[in-house]
């Protein structure tokens, strides 16, 4: 058993990132997106405190279990990947890189 809060944070570490990178961060069913300020500071971690991301499930082969999100950061946007029913988060460069993303989930 995992979150999305948890296997983003592992994520993040991988493109030099941390939870103050975060400038907006959508769940479904809940929406929450370009943050004030002031909401930020109410904010845990950066993520949103009760969150959709922190509920338990099997990122394990078989159906997909977790919520959809979307997170932005200064320099990323990282998403649910689903492979064979096992559940990752990809992450792409917000802005032009020059860099190509190769396919992610199944095919």
């Amino acid at each position: 058993m995992t979150t999305w809060r948890k296997k983003i944070i592992e994520s993040m570490r991988f493109s030099a990132e941390t939870p103050q990178d975060i400038v907006g961060v959508a769940t479904s069913p809940n929406y929450e997106c370009s943050f004030t300020d002031e909401e930020r500071k109410e904010l845990d971690e950066n993520f949103g405190k009760d969150s959709a991301l922190d509920r338990e499930f099997d990122d394990g082969f078989g159906g997909p279990e977790g919520c959809y999100f979307t997170v932005w950061t200064t320099g990323h946007v990282y998403f649910p990947v689903v492979y064979d029913g096992a559940e990752s988060v990809g992450c792409v460069s917000r802005n032009p890189d020059g860099q190509a993303t190769p396919h992610v989930g199944s095919w």
